[in-house]
């Protein structure tokens, strides 16, 4: 699921709890606990490749293991004394999120342990222009501030420095590479803009993901689209560049992309798997 998987900045996203939900569907009831108790209780969810954090309303946080071919596996757990908005685990050991307070809003970079019995190192750092999201970079971890600007974290020595400007605030947020050279592209929930290095590439767009050679995006039309990475930089003009299309069931909305696939959520809950002609 690395890199397809959307994790909103309220901290709560409903697909993600369906997907959650039902990676663990096929499995004993035995051998889910605790998994059955908190499903109807998270309220953020992250994941990598082989991983999955995700944090409950009273705060426990779990991190499991999706082994290959077997049942995924509790690695260890911990409370947090608040809630982490935006969580991204960056690998199987580090979780970086944010803790909003009256007093100001704190960076929270934990250090995962792989025993059990140990607990996670957590360090916290204040963020003095405050967070609204947070994606991994190419460098670092993008923070995005509440006076739309964006910095780079260095999960390594710990620094933060200036990255970019963005045009608005966005609720969505990431980085990648058009034809090698990094952009920042955001989508606003509110009004269905989706800009790339600050030009409007759609203006009904509801949700978005990354494949390696794609932006696929849904669209209110119920269309899929998707714009092509090796280009030097997409055309904000469709009839200059046209995109190419999917028609999708209306209100379709992109869980994630698993290889050649895309996850989809039906508004009724349930969840479909199609494959694109684009990325076959």
């Amino acid at each position: 699921f690395s890199g397809g998987i959307t994790n909103w900045p309220s901290g709560f996203l409903m697909s993600d709890a369906i997907l959650a939900r039902n990676l663990f569907t096929d499995i004993p009831a035995d051998a889910v606990n605790p998994v059955s108790s908190f499903i109807l209780f998270l309220i953020s969810v992250a994941f990598s490749s082989s991983s999955m954090v995700v944090q409950l309303t009273d705060h426990r946080i779990f991190n499991y293991l999706f082994p290959v071919d077997s049942p995924p596996v509790l690695r260890n757990s911990f409370t947090y004394d608040s809630h982490l908005f935006s969580m991204r685990l960056i690998d199987c050991h580090t979780l970086i999120g944010f803790q909003s307070s009256p007093s100001g809003d704190l960076l929270v970079h934990v250090k995962l342990s792989t025993d059990p019995s140990q607990s996670p190192e957590i360090r916290t750092f204040p963020v003095i222009k405050g967070l609204v999201a947070l994606t991994p970079g190419l460098t670092g971890v993008l923070l995005q501030h509440k006076d739309a600007t964006v910095s780079i974290y260095n999960t390594h020595n710990h620094e933060i420095a200036s990255y970019a400007s963005l045009p608005r605030l966005f609720s969505q947020f990431c980085i990648a590479d058009f034809d090698g050279k990094p952009s920042l592209i955001g989508y606003d929930e509110a009004t269905h803009h989706l800009f790339i290095d600050g030009a409007q590439m759609s203006n009904n767009c509801s949700s978005i993901a990354l494949h390696p050679d794609f932006l696929v995006f849904s669209c209110l039309d119920n269309k899929l689209r998707f714009i092509p990475r090796n280009s030097s930089f997409p055309s904000p003009s469709p009839s200059a560049s046209p995109l190419e299309e999917r028609d999708v069931e209306r209100g379709s909305l992109i869980l994630g992309i698993v290889g050649s696939s895309v996850v989809l959520q039906i508004p009724r809950g349930n969840l479909e798997t199609i494959f694109p002609r684009p990325l076959v």
